[in-house]
């Protein structure tokens, strides 16, 4: 441990930490009201319509997953740094609209192919269901519009976390207000009110975003989208690698355990998932500042990077300790019901909360280290590892095994990272690039 020294830690430097702080507050509000939909929602509709209904929902949910991963094609970390690093507002806007209309024609391509997959399931026998349709649409449309990404880099996340509220407060009317278990269209109900908070979130921090877009350059105006769709295809490869593995848990699961299992799945996923990007906040606070930390001042990026750590760690112990003393009724009202097999659910997706922040620090070092030519080989070895592990594991153990395979991966890049953050401590990397 002699390479952890105190003096990398403090002094952080009382205007980078209260930058950090004041970032921090924002995102924690954001994340307050975002949280809400998870944690009280996803119990809410898998209790009205049970857990094989909501697998179902889950399962398209799933392969939407993957058209948003397409439409975000990797932007949000290939577009922040270059828009912080950019020398002058005329290339910081070029970057803007190119990612702009990039997402524009990714959205549009994959509406396309959603409704042809559609139409062709409905001619073979195979209808999709209405509710099932709408969480098809429902991200990718929500990813395309979201401006969230450039307003992070601009550091403006108290209007994220404006939007954020109004999109949370629409969802809950819908769920609470109009989801009614005896209702004969209640699993419609379910699929708007679990979709409506992300497409109006995407659709007003789009409006911010455009707004501020126009206001700093003055025109929206045209850019051609392909040296962005460039510079974010290794992240985008990276992405969709890890949504084999990662969005695909719940198609898993289904396939194995049943359709209730992936329910069960789901909602502890959507529940944890959500406590987990609580924690992550203090690294999507901190990207802007060890984006340019990391091009000027190497031990200032060490010293933001620790406490990034230490918070994150602080707040997954805490979710884990208030899990462990409220263990009975957390299963209750995740799933409605207490069983080993939830027992072992719940512990597996705590593990994997605390191991998340080693793929999230990993993955923001490469993008701003350029790297990202790295990115693609790893992913594949953590794809490869991952359904050689995951396969037989989710048959020995239903859905906790995928849960544990997902934390194997996350140990397997924290080892990696290990390896990184050593060298980046001896007297040549801490010089300035």
């Amino acid at each position: 441990m002699k390479f952890i020294n105190s003096k990398f830690i403090l002094p952080l430097g009382f205007g980078g930490l209260g930058r950090l702080m004041s970032n921090q507050a924002a995102l924690m509000l954001q994340y307050g009201v975002n949280a809400i939909l998870p944690i009280l929602l996803v119990p809410h509709v898998v209790h009205s319509i049970g857990l094989h209904e909501f697998g179902l929902l889950s399962i398209a949910l799933s392969f939407a997953n993957y058209g948003a991963l397409v439409v975000n094609y990797g932007f949000k970390l290939s577009a922040p740094p270059k828009i912080v690093q950019a020398p002058s507002l005329r290339e910081q806007s070029e970057v803007v609209r190119a990612t702009l209309y990039a997402r524009l024609l990714l959205a549009i391509l994959m509406l396309l192919v959603i409704g042809a997959s559609v139409s062709f399931l409905s001619l073979i026998g195979s209808a999709v269901s209405p509710p099932q349709v709408i969480m098809l649409v429902s991200l990718p449309i929500a990813t395309c519009f979201n401006m969230s990404w450039y307003l992070q880099a601009l550091e403006k996340f108290g209007w994220i976390a404006l939007a954020s509220v109004v999109a949370v407060a629409l969802a809950l009317a819908i769920g609470f207000g109009l989801l009614d278990p005896s209702n004969p269209h209640a699993s419609l109900w379910a699929a708007l009110a679990l979709s409506a908070g992300p497409v109006l979130s995407g659709l007003l921090t789009g409006a911010i975003g455009l707004r501020t877009l126009v206001t700093r350059t003055g025109t929206l105006g045209w850019h051609p989208p392909w040296t962005e769709l460039k510079a974010g295809w290794p992240f985008f490869v990276s992405q969709l690698l890890a949504g084999l593995y990662g969005a695909s848990g719940v198609i898993i699961v289904g396939l194995i355990a049943g359709t209730s299992a992936a329910g069960s799945y789901s909602a502890m996923e959507r529940v944890s998932t959500a406590l987990a990007n609580g924690c992550l906040l203090v690294h999507t606070a901190a990207y802007p500042q060890l984006s340019a930390h990391f091009q000027n001042d190497r031990r200032k990026y060490i010293r933001h990077l620790i406490l990034v750590l230490v918070v994150y760690w602080l707040g997954a112990a805490t979710i884990s300790l208030g899990a462990i003393i409220f263990w009975p009724d957390v299963q209750n009202y995740v799933f409605g019901q207490i069983s080993p097999e939830n027992g072992r659910i719940l512990a597996s997706a705590l593990l994997l909360i605390v191991l998340m922040i080693f793929g999230t620090i990993y993955t923001g070092y490469l993008a701003i280290a350029g790297r990202t030519k790295e990115l693609l080989p790893l992913t594949l070895k953590l794809l490869i590892l991952s359904l050689i592990v995951g396969v037989p594991s989710v048959w020995l153990w239903g859905a906790a095994g995928w849960f544990m395979t997902l934390s194997l991966s996350h140990i397997v890049v924290g080892v990696i990272g290990w390896r990184e953050w050593r060298r980046a401590f001896t007297k040549r990397a801490l010089k300035a690039p």
